[in-house]
């Protein structure tokens, strides 16, 4: 039985090299180079399953060309390894098409009608991309949203405080999830908004953790959709009795909606999507950012002063102290802690964006891709390029981004490496994240109201994995850790007392790499 077992394997795999390089005759030698997997046919598939979008990072060091090519049975995957194609892909937008793949998250995600996907299969995704962009770009609808997203965050910040002082053990990551969804919530949808609800958060993010299978509409994905159905049903009583404070962005993207015909079920569940765009990345994200900080005692303090510098601190009352955070002037001045923030999206970033190659293209004068089949961009490999950010690529340099006028320019962008092709946090130019402004905004405000107001101490000794293993199926542009981590917190007694946040005058955007 055993002998019989063994030679069917070894026939199966003899079977598999052989239709693999039965597949290989085909590729022209002008494509990018084809990268053969350990396993044929399925292995580059296994280490995606098993490592996710870090398996990029770790086939793209061992490959020695700009571009290469991997097959999943048969289908080929043009991978670009290297910032300095970016700028030619975006030259060949209308070969090398990112729509696709928004369609068809609309419509994984959202399982929004037929009608409605093919509505948004048209130009309803270009106007819904320039309404956005149009209400969270710098200006009065962006500081309107981003002042109320911030007074939902001391809310949150004086229960956090109460718990602090009953002892009260404090998890970070689920922290930060509760309370961004809640502040992000208020900001967007209003006072009365759908998430006021512990089950619809609670749904929301076992949906997120079911999404690779619902999107393989995997047998074993009925949580997620039963789960989404939750966040889906709170969407629908939310929209029955919309309060008056909703955001600029929110009442822009129904006026789109509406305008192309799209039907108020389909809308509704469209909108109750839009948050694993904002949730889902702005969370982890928040919670390395607290992790880099707050592992480097050092840097803490540094930053710690920096920030102090925009607090505006009256004298004691009988309430005691006030604090007024300037929200401008943190966009603008505390360029360490911007620093630290973007240093935290280079290293651990994981996403790759993904664009289907509709005709024949030449990219660069130099590599053929072929009609049918996708490009993707990885942001680890660029992010990791020493010719791209230095000889210390590999390292977490807290200092980076920051002006070279006030640090060295030791692991800084060398000059002849435009930052917003090798800095893909954010995306890639001209496909931007048009709510990059708010998100910098609101990481930068969550974390400078946590130092300030708190000593924090993330374990050490045993109790402290340098490396904390990863969800590495999460669908996310960084991964959350698989394991919390209690924070030890103590209310630093100088910072107690009465806070607000308030626009000074400055009213610039926050300085980002990437535009």
């Amino acid at each position: 039985m055993l002998r019989e077992i063994a030679y069917a394997l070894l026939g199966l795999t003899a079977l598999a090299y052989t239709v693999e390089f039965i597949f290989s005759l085909f590729d022209d030698p002008r494509e990018p180079p084809r990268v053969k997997a350990a396993i044929s046919l399925i292995g580059h598939i296994i280490g995606m399953i098993r490592e996710g979008k870090l398996y990029y990072n770790s086939l793209g060091a061992k490959v020695d060309s700009d571009m290469y090519m991997i097959s999943i049975l048969g289908f080929k995957i043009y991978v670009c390894n290297s910032y300095r194609l970016i700028g030619a892909i975006h030259k060949n937008a209308k070969t090398l098409a990112f729509k696709p793949f928004v369609k068809l998250s609309m419509k994984k995600n959202s399982d929004v009608s037929d009608h409605a996907y093919e509505i948004g299969s048209g130009i309803m995704t270009d106007k819904l991309e320039t309404a956005q962009r149009a209400a969270l770009a710098p200006g009065a609808h962006l500081d309107a949203v981003t002042l109320r997203t911030a007074e939902a965050m001391l809310s949150g910040l004086s229960a956090l405080e109460a718990a602090v002082a009953s002892k009260e053990s404090v998890m970070l990551l689920a922290f930060l999830r509760h309370n961004i969804v809640q502040a992000l919530a208020y900001g967007i949808y209003g006072s009365t908004h759908p998430w006021k609800d512990p089950k619809v958060e609670t749904a929301f993010w076992t949906w997120h953790e079911y999404l690779p299978k619902m999107f393989m509409a995997s047998l074993l994905a009925g949580k997620g959709f039963q789960n989404r159905q939750v966040v889906f049903d709170a969407y629908h009583n939310f929209f029955q009795d919309l309060p008056d404070d909703t955001s600029e962005v929110f009442r822009e993207r129904q006026r789109v909606y509406i305008e192309a015909g799209i039907e108020e079920a389909d809308h509704i569940k469209l909108e109750a999507a839009w948050p694993l765009a904002i949730f889902s990345n702005t969370v982890p994200t928040a919670y390395w950012f607290m992790w880099e900080l707050c592992s480097r005692p050092a840097l803490l303090a540094e930053v710690r002063s920096e920030v102090e510098e925009v607090v505006i601190k009256t004298q004691k009352t009988a309430d005691g102290p006030e604090f007024c955070l300037d929200i401008a002037a943190l966009r603008t001045r505390c360029r360490l802690l911007l620093s630290v923030l973007e240093e935290t999206q280079r290293t651990r970033h994981i996403h790759a964006s993904m664009c289907r190659v509709l005709e024949d293209t030449v990219l660069d004068e130099r590599y053929l891709l072929k009609k049918g089949y996708v490009v993707q961009l990885p942001g680890g490999p660029i992010h990791h390029d020493p010719n791209v950010y230095g000889s210390n690529a590999g390292q977490f340099e807290p200092h980076r981004f920051a002006p070279s006028d006030t640090h060295g320019n030791e692991g800084k962008v060398p000059t002849h490496a435009p930052t917003n092709r090798g800095f893909l946090a954010w995306g890639a130019p001209p496909h931007l994240c048009p709510a990059r402004q708010f998100a910098a905004t609101e990481l930068l405000l969550m974390a400078s109201l946590l130092i300030l107001r708190f000593d924090i101490q993330l374990p050490s000794g045993r109790d402290r994995d340098p490396y904390p293993a990863l969800r590495a199926s999460e669908i996310a542009t960084l991964l959350s850790p698989k394991k919390d981590v209690a924070l030890q917190m103590t209310v630093r007694e100088e910072w107690r007392g009465k806070w607000s946040v308030a626009f000074g005058k400055e009213k610039s955007r926050v300085l980002l790499a990437s535009g």
